[in-house]
């Protein structure tokens, strides 16, 4: 008969031997043909009792086949073990980028002993693309301790994301841990107005990524894009990517950056643009003006300032950052110095 070869499983032990428990075929006690097995299935013949059927299936039994008709049944049995001295390399984090030309963020490497392990590894970099160096290009690390290492990326190197081997060694011992270096283009930034868009764009020969900004709409963002394919959903002053407040306890005060619902810009109080940054500051209509006595035709201002600063960030092409905050304008009372009262805006 024909059969395949099953291996013992492990249950979470650290290791196992395996001992000869028997050597049979289709037989009886008596060693006589019995015939199909009455266990039945796709092991027939091959289970002496209920107990190897629910050994089997627990994982306390396999069998090879020696000889064409012959299984022998295997018993697994568990057996302690002590691993010896080792240790592990971490690298954190794991990937470091650079435009070309400059030197990437620190990277961390470290060693942690295990079991006891207490000798000196051997550090190593593997896989370095031409034009990236690594500083320092390698070192020896005590059980415990890490090394900070930045790579150097020249200006010819080539462009791309490339994986990176930290390998350490230490006598018959050697472990690694994977990371990656991303070489980036050169990019160029500028800002620019097409009608009441303002963009802040970053280029490298035919790529070009930009987010652009609606000063229609409150300075809310309308693209952000990368070789013409825009990402944001600018359909009305409510999309877009901006900044809108909601209150818990009053859910119709929902003052809003890009404007009302009836596509009602909110006004900008003041802006100012560099060659790489664009600031707004907006004062943002209720979104629904109706339960503060608005409606189709009036906008209702509400109290609240809405500040957005976007900026290309210098280290990394095709990159933006974006702070958002808002104030909240109120009215106070403050008493004085000499018991006087005295109200203002804040």
């Amino acid at each position: 008969m024909n059969a395949s070869v099953h291996h013992c499983h492990t249950h979470g032990h650290s290791s196992w031997n395996v001992a000869l428990d028997a050597a049979f075929d289709n037989v009886d006690d008596t060693g006589r043909d019995d015939g199909p097995s009455r266990w039945g299935g796709s092991h027939a013949g091959l289970f002496r009792s209920m107990q190897d059927v629910a050994d089997y299936k627990a994982g306390l039994h396999a069998f090879s086949v020696d000889t064409p008709g012959k299984l022998r049944w295997r018993r697994c049995y568990a057996t302690s073990h002590t691993p010896g001295p080792d240790f592990s390399v971490t690298v954190s984090p794991v990937s470091a980028s650079a435009v070309l030309g400059n030197p990437t963020s620190a990277v961390m490497i470290s060693v942690a002993p295990e079991h006891g392990f207490n000798a000196s590894v051997d550090m190593s970099l593997q896989g370095l693309p031409q034009g990236v160096d690594a500083a320092p290009p390698s070192f020896s690390l005590t059980p415990g301790a890490s090394q900070s290492i930045t790579f150097s990326v020249s200006p010819s190197a080539a462009v791309g994301v490339f994986p990176i081997t930290v390998l350490g060694s230490s006598g018959n011992l050697s472990h690694s841990a994977s990371m990656t270096v991303n070489t980036e283009p050169v990019a160029s930034v500028r800002t620019f107005q097409s009608g009441s868009l303002l963009y802040l764009e970053s280029s490298s020969g035919a790529d070009v990524s930009r987010v652009g900004m609606q000063t229609a709409w409150g300075g809310s963002i309308v693209e952000v894009s990368v070789n013409g394919e825009n990402f944001v959903n600018a359909h009305d002053a409510g999309r877009e990517v901006q900044l809108a407040q909601f209150d818990h306890d009053n859910l119709d005060w929902n003052p809003t950056l890009g404007g009302d619902i009836y596509n009602h810009g909110s006004p900008i109080l003041a802006q100012t643009v560099t060659r790489d940054s664009i600031y707004i500051k907006t004062q943002g209509y209720n979104f629904s003006p109706e339960p503060f006595g608005g409606g189709p035709a009036q906008p209702v201002l509400q109290d609240t300032y809405a500040e957005m600063t976007l900026a290309a960030v210098p280290d990394h092409a095709f990159t933006f950052k974006l702070h958002m905050k808002f104030n909240l304008r109120f009215l106070a009372w403050m008493l004085g110095s000499r018991g006087t009262l005295h109200w203002g805006s804040f």
